[in-house]
């Protein structure tokens, strides 16, 4: 292969190259393995013809640098930043998974619902290796003041063991690099940037949080926030409007974890969550207050619901004596643009299905059942209207329908019974003989029960009284014709 060819020319002692992973405008990533360890790697190189422009080296020395100051469970770990006659590499941990950009856009062609645990658990995670980084000292005890500017899904990396690695920190800056970047220059994702980021502001710890909240808002409501169709206007939208309350989206969000969002969101910086550290801590406390604990087995069983081909194919690999690094490079995985942005979706679309309560995790994972939501996974989320609007047309059919139903059988059944219409006497009240048969119940003495009327063909008791007794309260009885009485060797005419 001619990309791994190529790569194998960095440092042919050292590494043994695989495969190549991606391509992009400023870099080339393959997979390979130390020769004396059969360590996996990830080698990114810099393109051939940026070799000879001194900002670009630069920029890519410098990610090495920051990157190698920092040893953290939530970080991508750098190994070595080396130089093969003129072309420039960095060698860094391999990871076993796929980045989170990625994994989105498989759930929701897989309609693989993302559970609150799941996102809480991701964020929560970026937040503490962020956080780590931004505390970085040197030997004298001053502040690297690392910034990572482009915290979004695409830099955010799920292993299959439920590992969360912050990823590419190719544009970062830190207080000895800070004077080589120029004032103004945009750099980052513009739908994941800060408004002081968008407004080219000088930067602190703070834009990172404010990245993360963009990050927790899509994940948790299933929205993009500012995306937009254009560049330009996702920019306007980052500066100009502020966040809608994730309620707004979707009236079952949380209200706890919508204060932490909001607070994160916050366009004036001194009002957002003054450290990651801070975010994490108020991520950990919902946690414990929701009785979950945020873990790699969370995000572990999303890797497993929608990568399940690729686990198996591995395990089967694994089983059969197969290493890993021999495994990777000889699966033809899709290739994708380590810079291509997070979805490639309409900005109207959701980035992922809509996140749900767990409730198919361990129990001592398990929310309270009053919060747990129920309900089928759906491309797009249902706006916040009341049932009787979602379903105005179907209710207005039935009724139609009910009232012609209603029509027909009122016909029917004066055409089958032969009643003739009733008729009105002078007064315009009906006659005698077309009253129905009816009776009013005394509710002042219920023991006493109601005469029922003889019918014409029937002669009348010389005893019996057909007065209604009065009362204050009267409730109508409507009574079916009595039955004639039988005598004997004569049937009973049928009443009428």
């Amino acid at each position: 292969m001619r990309d791994a060819s190529r790569a194998a020319e960095i440092s042919p002692t050292k590494y043994e190259v695989l495969r190549s992973l991606a391509s992009g405008g400023m870099a080339e990533i393959f997979l390979a393995r130390t020769r004396e360890s059969n360590r996996l790697v990830v080698l990114k190189k810099l393109h051939p013809r940026l070799s000879i422009e001194s900002e670009h080296v630069q920029m890519f020395r410098d990610e090495a640098v920051i990157a190698s100051k920092l040893q953290h469970p939530n970080l991508v770990e750098v190994y070595e930043l080396g130089l093969a006659g003129e072309e420039h590499y960095i060698a860094m941990e391999h990871l076993h998974g796929h980045d989170l950009s990625r994994t989105l856009r498989r759930m929701r062609h897989q309609r693989v619902p993302l559970m609150f645990q799941q996102a809480i658990t991701i964020v929560r995670d970026v937040a503490a290796g962020l956080h780590y980084a931004h505390e970085r000292v040197d030997d004298d005890g001053n502040l690297f003041q690392i910034i990572h500017r482009d915290v979004s899904p695409h830099n955010v990396f799920l292993t299959f063991r439920g590992e969360v690695k912050v990823v590419d920190f190719g544009i970062a800056k830190a207080n000895s690099v800070v004077g080589r970047t120029r004032t103004g220059v945009l750099k980052g994702k513009a739908a994941y940037m800060s408004p002081e980021q968008a407004l080219g502001e000088a930067l602190d710890r703070r834009t990172d949080v404010f990245s993360m909240g963009i990050l927790l808002w899509e994940l948790t409501t299933g929205r993009w926030l500012y995306r937009r169709k254009s560049e330009l206007e996702t920019l306007k939208a980052v500066v100009e409007f502020d966040a809608p309350k994730p309620s707004t989206v979707r009236p079952d969000y949380p209200k706890d974890l919508e204060k932490i969002v909001m607070k994160t969101l916050e366009r004036p910086r001194e009002n957002r969550w003054a450290t990651a550290g801070e975010l994490r801590a108020a991520l950990d406390e919902l946690a414990r207050s929701w009785k979950f604990r945020p873990g790699p087995s969370h995000v572990g069983k999303l890797m497993s619901t929608v990568y399940p081909d690729e686990l198996a194919a591995w395990e089967k690999a694994r089983d059969a004596g197969v290493s890993l690094g021999d495994h990777l490079a000889a699966v033809k995985p899709e290739v994708v643009e380590p810079n291509e942005d997070a979805l490639d979706t309409d900005p109207e679309e959701i980035i992922a299905l809509e996140t749900r309560r767990g409730s198919s995790m361990e129990s001592n994972d398990l929310l309270p059942r009053t919060r747990t939501r129920q309900g089928r996974p759906t491309l797009r989320l249902r706006e916040g209207k009341p049932w009787w609007r979602r379903h105005q047309r179907v209710l207005i059919a039935s009724l139609v329908a009910g009232l012609v139903l209603g029509l027909v059988a009122s016909l029917i059944a004066a055409l089958v019974h032969g009643q003739p219409p009733r008729r009105k006497n002078r007064s315009g009240e009906p006659s005698s003989s077309d009253v129905p048969l009816t009776e009013t119940l005394d509710l002042n003495h219920p023991t006493t029960p109601p005469t029922p009327p003889t019918p014409p063909d029937q002669p009348t008791s010389s005893g019996s009284s057909t007065a209604p007794s009065t009362g204050s309260s009267k409730v109508p009885i409507f009574l079916p014709p009595p039955l004639p009485d039988k005598k004997p060797g004569r049937e009973p005419s049928p009443t009428r």
